[in-house]
């Protein structure tokens, strides 16, 4: 296909027109001609169209079901936050905060002529966070059989103890003070291994020159 483009002078001033012939692409594969802003042919045994391989009707169940899971999330964080936030506050509250009770330390006491009339010595107890003991009954009962063998004493004391608190108490309680002190070496060895139970060291006073010993 060729086109007019203007006209052009030759050397005797006679006005000639020249045409020029239009710039085409041509397919590799077919030889044949491509027309700017058409597709280029399928390949042999294919079709080419312009549209969606999803049906009408696979589209509306692909949506409907987006918007059923959208609608399910949605509603399973109004009930966290909503229903039950408060609750689930308060336990990550307890899973973040310990309370622990720190004794004021006491100075040593002297007569008038320098003897030594009161002082600390350290002070060992078992305590027993009830929100991190086992939740199975038969590892916790397990545990708690250790912990009578090591600190000398009986099972259903302890387990009468821990029934005095909430099991979801996040504040350690003393289950037995005053231990020994192989004992007490000994619980600071297994205690790793043991969820809920730690060691509390302290001190407690003790008074010479024969008088009584108490406890602050």
């Amino acid at each position: 296909m060729k086109k007019k483009s203007g006209f052009f002078p030759d050397v005797d001033g006679n006005i000639e027109w020249f045409v020029e012939p239009a710039a085409q692409t041509i397919d590799e594969a077919s030889a044949e001609p491509i027309v700017e802003g058409m597709p280029a042919p399928a390949e042999q045994g294919g079709r080419s169209y312009l549209g969606t391989s999803l049906s009408p009707r696979r589209l509306r169940f692909f949506f409907s079901g987006l918007i059923l899971l959208l609608a399910v999330l949605a509603g399973r964080a109004g009930e966290l936050d909503l229903v039950n936030g408060e609750t689930y506050r308060r336990q990550a509250e307890g899973n973040r905060l310990r309370v622990a009770p720190i004794a004021a330390e006491r100075g040593v006491i002297y007569d008038r002529a320098g003897r030594l009339l009161a002082r600390n010595i350290p002070d060992f107890t078992l305590t027993v966070t009830p929100a991190d003991l086992p939740r199975d009954a038969a590892t916790r009962s397990e545990l708690i059989v250790r912990l009578a063998e090591i600190v000398g004493g009986m099972p259903v004391d302890i387990e009468k103890t821990l029934q005095r608190y909430p099991d979801r108490l996040a504040s350690a309680i003393p289950i037995k003070e005053r231990l020994e002190y192989d004992q007490a070496v000994r619980l600071d060895i297994l205690s790793g291994n043991m969820p809920g139970v730690a060691l509390a060291a302290g001190t407690k006073r003790e008074y010479l020159l024969n008088a009584p010993e108490t406890r602050d």
